[in-house]
């Protein structure tokens, strides 16, 4: 039967110990204490509400990328109090705080996880020595902590069908020939990369360390070039081009109908095309994460979709249930519909898991 170290709410909530709520929110006189994985909105869109109601902890690298996605410092006033940075406390990895409140002690640690920058694993150890660990977002390098008495994972890519393996190496090669080469074309064409925060900001990287496309503009919202700033502050992204132009207001179309440009490079986070795309004036290029394909070209030659790692496949996301040894496994069936998947390959693998909320 499943304890009462670790519960997932009907809105998301992660429950830790007696003290501690995971990348969302209740009311609760006695869990006054929060922790963000990362910066994605399905998991740090109740920060605001987080702050009113009691202290958050997060890695230097999410505190900096909250700022830039909201465009807050959070030192607003309220009704009440000045809530804000008082109310963030920092914590790198590795580092623990020991909270006490009502007689009642628990630890928090974060641990690194590859999902995006500033990503973290969760870590409460409770006042009787129970180790409860959420995984957040895991990628495939990510290794669970030890000593795991209740591990709640995350279940994208629960299904089994999301399995296929995509070299990272090779895909980031054929993103780079196939952009150079539309952009360098006998009818040239501007490039529209459509990515999630973070993942867009990895490729600003990489193409801005491709010398042979340091001619064509780039093109992002003020919110991905605020993004983008504060991945630039990072050794392995400081070569992010600094001149960003906001796309904002028509931007972009207005620079493509303008012969007299040569094409741009637009990074977006959204999902739909472009009315430019669509008209053939621009390629697209769609990053996903669902790992149940690989890397191609669309037969109308209009567009790239390259895989991304930003999460475990299914296979490596059991790999890393397997490896945490945890006694019990709490299933997140409320970010992904791949919980309930996830929770019955579990069983089959002799693990005692459990599908939250249910």
């Amino acid at each position: 039967m499943i304890t009462n170290n670790a519960k997932i709410t009907s809105d998301g909530a992660i429950l830790m110990g007696k003290l501690f709520c995971a990348d969302g929110m209740v009311y609760d006189d006695k869990r006054k204490f929060f922790a963000i994985s990362h910066m994605h909105s399905d998991h740090a869109n109740v920060i605001k509400k987080c702050l009113y109601n009691g202290t958050v902890f997060m890695t230097p690298w999410t505190a900096k990328l909250l700022e830039a996605v909201y465009d807050d410092n959070y030192s607003d006033k309220t009704t009440k109090e000045v809530t804000g940075r008082k109310n963030i406390k920092i914590l790198e990895y590795g580092q623990s705080k020991e909270i006490e409140h009502d007689g009642i002690k628990e630890t928090i640690t974060f641990y690194r996880s590859n999902h995006n920058l500033g990503a973290s694993q969760i870590e409460i150890k409770t006042q009787d020595g129970f180790n409860i660990v959420y995984s957040g977002d895991v990628q495939r390098e990510d290794k669970p902590p030890k000593n795991i008495e209740t591990l709640v994972v995350d279940s994208t890519h629960g299904h089994p069908r999301y399995s296929k393996y995509n070299e990272e190496a090779s895909d980031e090669k054929k993103l780079l020939d196939t952009i150079t080469q539309v952009l360098n074309g006998e009818t040239p064409r501007s490039v529209v990369v459509h990515g999630h925060e973070g993942k867009l900001q990895e490729v600003m990287a990489l193409i801005s360390n491709h010398s042979a496309l340091d001619q064509f503009s780039f093109f992002a919202s003020e919110k991905d070039i605020r993004i983008a700033n504060v991945y630039r502050e990072e050794e392995d992204f400081k070569k992010i081009r600094k001149k960003i132009l906001p796309s904002e207001d028509y931007a972009v179309e207005e620079w493509i109908s303008n012969e007299a440009n040569d094409p741009c490079i637009e990074f977006t986070a959204a999902c739909g095309k472009r009315t430019y795309e669509k008209r053939g004036k621009a390629f697209s290029v769609i990053m996903t994460d669902r790992c149940d394909q690989y890397t191609h070209e669309t037969s109308d030659g209009n567009t790239l979709i390259l895989i991304t790692n930003a999460h475990a496949s299914h296979e490596e996301l059991l790999e890393y249930v397997k490896n945490a040894k945890a006694n019990e496994v709490i299933v997140d069936c409320y970010r992904s519909k791949q919980g309930i998947h996830f929770v019955n390959m579990l069983k089959k693998n002799t693990i005692k898991a459990y599908g939250q909320p249910k």
